[in-house]
């Protein structure tokens, strides 16, 4: 019993491990999904043309990708001296940005090495006097990360850097960056230092010579800075505040004067390039003009400007003289430039050394300059004219860039001057307004449509700004033009795209003069429907054959979603073309709007819920693996509160209170249980609600245990369960009653006289032997017969008989008592009469006990036969429950309550004390009711003598109130006042009162009732083989494809497998094939068709004998199934009947889950063979009794080859009832087909055992001689 136990509480417990698998899972689920809407930050591709590769030959293709370190921007450019430009220079920079920024100063000091800082703070707002070197982790700080982080500045600054400011020298933590070809860095160096305000200040050298930068342009400084996450911040530039330079310097001895203009090869004079020899700068004029000072000597010259390659050349100033030198700016031709957010990716190698500046010959490499403030300019304009060809049926695009250095906000309109002219050319914007010290663009789309001709005009730009820029343009016929020399294509990465994505598209430029080669300029801009320029870049490439370029555009956050063009132009040979592409920016599509709300929040809704839901279902199987009651409950379907109704307790594990219907107590009931297991206060919890309800009770009690119901209620224990069932301690209470102690087994009770509305009546059997009470209980059961109550619908009487467990052979008792009981069950309930048996097991109890019980009240039990017959009644959950029940607990059954299931009551406290009378009170009891009653006797005897005992009458039973109530005193006192008068009476009378003497019953009575009894028995027990005998032979319905028939009519195939109905044929008849098939199916022989012909129907044999491949002879089954599976009568022979005798126990396994099996046998015929086994797996780990579904699996995989398995299924089956003749046959035929021919004989000879069967023994002889 304790390994059952131990079983049971292993098999329901939580699984930890599943537990954790499933929130696993679930975690799975969640990373997926973000995983997948992350994914689009992610996906890329690359682009290629096409690959310059010859056959034969092995390549090496090495794709790299990088990641901007987004807490950080770079800085690059220029640093040059321009006397007389005071202006604060400063740039606001951004995540992953790239700035080339070209830097203005009043004063760099000759012959001392210069530098470059850069702050947050305005250098009048830096205190230099308390200058000092910073740390990393002050920069982690502002960043307000730590050291681990990756773009931690503690794992980049590891080494130092001497910078002198003044007079004074500074060592500073300091990195390097790094520049083209440089596999160590340590050109471009970068120092942290600090003021004593907080304020930090990046430092870095400025070369002395140009050098190509980490971008392979040429410049002389290069620094990144740093930025916190989800801010722009604006940094502003100086240099040495101690620096000095001479006044005057251009009238110094030794010095000459340079000047010179500076054009395109067109002969446009270009503005705004930078001018550098040696140590001295300038910038050119709108007129391209540049002037400067220098000492005499041998330089180089540089000119450098936004989109045009770096000029360099040589010249001597002469002290005193003037040298002029005119140069001319080509347009920038990248032959590879290096790829990065906006920029290009080219086909061909690097070209040049690479190598720093200085003596000998520079590389004409062009650096990106944007226009700084001019002494006493305000503004600056990138284009002072607009000259362009352009083919009929393109379009190019200018883009005019406005940089305003004004103090106050620029306000500027535009408009298209020239009738002609603004047919052809469109604005993006209208006006503008830009800020100080920053810079806006105004595109102009200029389409190819008209007539060939000089379209002549200007842009003119009004406001805070005056300019007029006059415009040309020759729109060229197609015939015009012998050869297209430039075929240009755009083709974009993906036609839609989300708000946040940056759009790629390639550029493809095919060469059409393939004797010449030629710079191109590329111009692209993305605009929306309106005309609005959202996005613009520019790129130069050197065209030679074909050139396809990969670009980047990283467009602003948040764009509303619709329709965008791309477009580009591309500027060469003194003509334009131009090509565009549509795209679409989307919502993604958990951003897109679904019943009011985005699909991500739904998404988060949904998966809120689903964790819920997770979390509900955990915390169900937690409670419910921690509950030791698992019975459905359905409260709508148990007794109510109400006139009738006893107040028993609490639905277990609930507050839901439960109640039981008084009037189902005439139908009899059962409470069974352990000792101590709480089964004697669930009964007297019933009978105190009986008696609260005005119904008398007789209890019949081996141990005078129910005394204790004539006490109030004082033990602390049960007073301190009342709160938990919303009862008060005032509740408590004793009921009036009686108890009388029997001596006599054949004492006659007169049943009648104790039946009072309300009141208990005790008869205390405990100095009863076993057998005395047998007979005893057999006397009381007579005297109700004997009663001749008249017939009542409504319960009257309950009676209790206490451990009747006592009278059973097995206890003790005779039999006798117990077969009374057995009759009083079938008759006493017309009479509203109930029985209420109190017993320590309930699987002995058989008969009409069992047929009568109504209400079965099991408390916990270690009975074997009680828990067998729970567990096959009621299933493994009820038993568990009953295992584990608290005192005071138990399962209840009735079949009007909770649709005949069984559930779990926790009973209420006693409101009467839980100790029984001592026997020194019972011993009173007996003294004084056996006085009243001589009383009563010498009264009846005075009435029959005309005397008037009225009075006397009146104070007898007030004598016997107080022999209920125990106050024995008062008894006392009425009986001394008594007895004299009744003698006096006596006297009076001259006579003497007869001595009342016990009535017992006479021994031939008992025995003619006991006689009564066992007629009663035979007769119930022959009825009983009647019906059975009847239901055996009668005829039933079942199913044309469910019928089947016995096992030595079976049809047995050569590869072992054995069906019984039509169904199973049908289910192996796939299977069945080659030479098995034609083994039962060939000229001489049909098996198949002769047995469905001679156990079921000829016109379906028929059809089967008419055809030729086990696929037809499914098809035949199947429309068969469809068309004719209807009820069909079946009687069984007196063989099946004794058959079914010997199957008993078959079926009996599979009674408890019969209607189960029909639903899911119902749902299997739709099925292939693999989702049956799915489905019955499942249903078997549900239905773990369920022989059917165990011979379905064995079936199933005995047809699939898998034989082990269909041999675990069998062997199961013969665990639990070796007797079962299915599974001995089906393992015997199992063996035989594997050729294991001695296993096959072993279970052969088994079934043999229990079923004669010539065809088996043959079979068993054939296999013997086989071995």
């Amino acid at each position: 019993m304790n390994r059952r136990i131990d079983d049971i509480g292993k098999k329901d417990r939580p699984n930890a491990k599943k537990i954790i698998i499933a929130l696993s899972i679930i975690a799975v689920l969640f990373m997926s999904i973000f995983a997948l809407i992350a994914l689009g930050t992610f996906v890329g591709y690359v682009y290629q043309n096409y690959f310059a590769g010859k056959a034969g030959y092995i390549y090496s293709v090495v794709l790299e990708y990088r990641e901007c370190a987004y807490l950080w921007s770079g800085v690059f450019g220029a640093a040059v001296m321009v006397q007389g430009y005071n202006n604060q220079q400063d740039v606001v920079v951004s995540s992953c940005g790239m700035y080339d920024t070209n830097l203005l100063f009043y004063c760099l000091q000759p012959d001392v090495d210069h530098e470059v800082m850069a702050s947050q703070a305005l250098p009048t707002d830096i205190d230099w006097n308390s200058l000092q070197a910073a740390s990393p982790a002050d920069v982690d700080a502002y960043l307000q990360i730590n050291g681990t982080h990756l773009m931690s500045a503690e794992k980049a600054f590891l080494q130092t850097v001497t910078y002198e400011i003044g007079n004074t020298q500074y060592i500073v933590p300091a990195t390097y960056t790094r520049k083209v070809n440089e596999s160590i860095p340590s050109s471009f160096n970068l120092g942290i230092m600090k003021d004593g305000n907080g304020n930090l200040i990046f430092i870095t050298h400025i070369l002395e010579n140009f050098t190509r930068g980490f971008n392979n342009r040429v410049y002389n400084y290069q620094m990144i800075l740093p930025l916190r996450n989800g801010t722009n911040p604006t940094y502003y530039f100086f240099t040495d505040p101690n620096d000095v330079c001479p006044e005057g310097e251009g009238q110094l001895p030794n010095a000459g004067n340079v000047i010179g203009n500076v054009s395109t090869s067109s002969g446009e004079r270009l503005q705004n390039v930078i001018v550098v020899v040696g140590q001295k700068s300038a910038i050119t004029n709108i007129n391209g003009f540049y002037n400067l000072s220098t000492p005499a000597g041998s330089y180089y010259i540089f000119g450098v400007k936004s989109g045009y390659q770096a000029y360099v050349g040589n010249l001597t100033v002469e002290a005193g003289n003037t040298t002029a030198h005119n140069f001319i700016m080509v347009l920038e031709a990248v032959p590879n430039p290096n790829t990065g957010p906006g920029n290009d990716v080219g086909p061909n190698a690097d070209v040049g050394p690479g190598e720093d500046v200085g003596p000998g010959v520079a590389p004409r490499v062009p650096i990106v300059e944007q226009p700084r403030r001019i002494e006493g300019v305000d503004y600056v304009i990138s284009l002072s004219r607009i000259n362009r060809k352009l083919v009929i049926g393109n379009f190019l695009q200018e883009i005019v860039s406005f940089y305003s250095y004004k103090q106050s906000i620029a306000n500027l309109k535009f408009r298209i001057e020239g009738e002609n002219l603004s047919s052809i050319v469109k604005l993006d914007k209208q006006s503008m307004s830009i800020a100080p010290n920053t810079n806006d663009q105004l595109t102009l789309t200029i389409f190819g449509e008209g007539q060939p001709g000089i379209y002549n005009g200007s842009l003119i730009i009004e406001g805070d700004l005056n300019e007029k820029i006059p415009i040309i343009i020759e729109l060229l016929s197609k015939d015009r033009l012998p050869v297209e020399s430039l075929l240009i294509m755009l083709d974009i990465d993906n036609k839609e795209i989300f708000g946040n994505q940056k759009l790629k598209f390639k550029t493809a430029l095919h060469n059409l003069l393939t004797d010449q080669s030629y710079p191109v300029s590329l111009q692209y801009t993305i605009q929306d429907t309106n005309g609005t320029t959202i996005w613009s870049d520019y790129s130069n490439v050197y065209v030679q054959t074909s050139f396809s370029l990969l670009k980047t555009a990283i467009l602003p956050n948040n764009l509303p979603t619709g329709d965008y063009i791309l477009r580009v132009t591309a500027n060469y040979l003194g003509l334009s073309s131009g090509a565009s592409a549509s795209f679409s920016i989307v919502l993604p599509f958990y951003e897109r709007i679904f019943l009011g709300l985005k699909v991500w929040i739904w998404l988060a809704i949904l998966l809120f819920l689903l964790a819920v839901l997770l979390a509900a279902w955990l915390l169900r199987r937690y409670i419910k693996g921690k509950k030791r009651y698992n019975a459905k409950v359905e409260y709508s379907e148990l007794p109510k509160p109400g006139n009738k109704s006893a107040f028993v307790g609490k639905i277990a594990e609930t507050e839901h209170k439960t109640y039981f219907d008084l009037e189902q107590f005439k139908v009899h009931t059962i409470v069974a249980g352990a000792t101590g297991g709480g089964k004697s206060v669930a009964a007297q919890i019933i009978v105190e609600e009986a008696l609260l309800k005005n119904i008398a009770v007789i209890v019949f009690d081996p141990t005078a245990q129910w005394s204790g119901m004539l006490r109030k209620g004082t033990d602390k224990n049960m007073l301190k369960l009342y709160d938990n069932f919303g009862m008060k301690p005032s509740q408590a209470r004793s009921f009036n009653g009686n108890v009388r102690q029997i001596t006599n087994a054949l004492e006659v009770i007169d049943i009648k006289k104790y039946i009072k509305p309300g009141d208990i009546q005790i008869f205390a059997l405990n100095k009863l032997d076993p057998k005395d009470i047998d007979i005893f209980v057999a006397n009381s059961i007579r005297e109700v017969f004997h009663a001749n109550f008249s017939e009542t619908p409504e319960i009257k009487l309950l009676i209790v008989y206490d451990e009747v467990h006592r009278l059973l052979p097995k206890f003790g008792g005779s039999g006798e008592g117990f077969l009374q009981i057995e009759r009083g069950c079938r008759e006493f309930r017309k009479w509203g009469v109930g029985i209420l048996m109190i017993s320590q097991v309930l699987a002995d109890f058989v008969g009409q006990i069992k047929a009568n019980i109504n209400t079965e009240i099991q408390m916990r039990t270690r009975d074997e036969g009680d828990l067998d017959r729970i567990k096959t009644k009621y299933g493994p959950e009820v038993l568990q429950g009953l295992v584990k029940a608290s005192v005071g607990s138990g399962m209840v059954e009735n079949p009007a309550y909770n649709r005949g299931r069984p559930y779990f009551v926790s009973f209420r406290p006693l409101l009467h004390n839980t100790q029984r009378l001592a026997d020194e009170e019972l011993e009173k009891y007996n003294k004084y009711n056996e006085l009243i009653d001589d009383l009563q006797y010498q009264f009846e005897q005075l009435e029959a003598l005309k005397q008037d005992v009225f009075d006397l009458k009146l104070q007898l039973k007030l004598a016997l109130d107080k022999v209920k109530s125990g106050n024995f005193n008062m008894v006392e006192i009425y009986l001394q006042e008594l007895v004299p008068r009744v003698a006096k009476m006596w006297v009076k009378l001259g006579k003497s009162p007869k001595k009342r003497e016990l009535k017992l019953i006479d021994i031939k009575s008992l025995k003619e009732e006991m006689k009564k009894a066992e007629d009663s028995r035979k007769e119930y027990e022959k009825q009983n083989v009647k019906e059975k005998s009847e239901e055996k032979k009668e005829e039933k319905k079942v199913l044309k494809y469910e019928k089947t028939v016995d096992f030595n009519k079976a049809l047995n195939f050569s590869n072992g497998i054995t069906v019984t109905s039509l169904q199973e044929l049908l289910d192996v008849m796939p299977n069945i094939t080659g030479t098995t098939f034609r083994h039962h199916v060939n000229q001489t022989k049909n098996d198949i068709a002769d047995w469905i012909s001679k156990e079921f129907d000829n016109e379906l044999a028929e059809k089967i004998r008419q055809s030729k491949t086990n696929e037809e002879y499914v098809k035949i089954l199947e429309a068969d199934k469809t068309k004719n599976n209807k009820p069909i009568t079946e009687k069984k022979s007196d063989t099946e009947s004794e058959k079914d005798s010997d199957e008993s126990n078959n079926k009996a396994e599979s009674e408890q889950d019969s209607e189960e099996w029909k639903d899911l046998r119902n749902k299997l015929n739709s099925l292939e063979d693999d989702q049956k086994i799915n489905l019955l797996e499942k249903s078997g780990k549900k239905y773990n009794n369920e022989v059917n579904i165990k011979f379905s699996l064995g079936l199933l995989y005995h047809k699939k080859k898998e034989y082990d398995r269909s041999e675990q299924e069998y062997r199961q089956i013969l665990e639990s009832n070796p007797k079962n003749l299915k599974a001995l046959y089906y393992l015997g035929g199992l063996m035989k087909v594997q050729k294991k021919y001695k296993e096959a004989i072993e279970y052969f000879n088994k079934y043999l055992e229990f079923r004669k069967d010539d065809r088996v023994k043959g079979l068993v002889d054939r296999l013997k001689a086989k071995v």
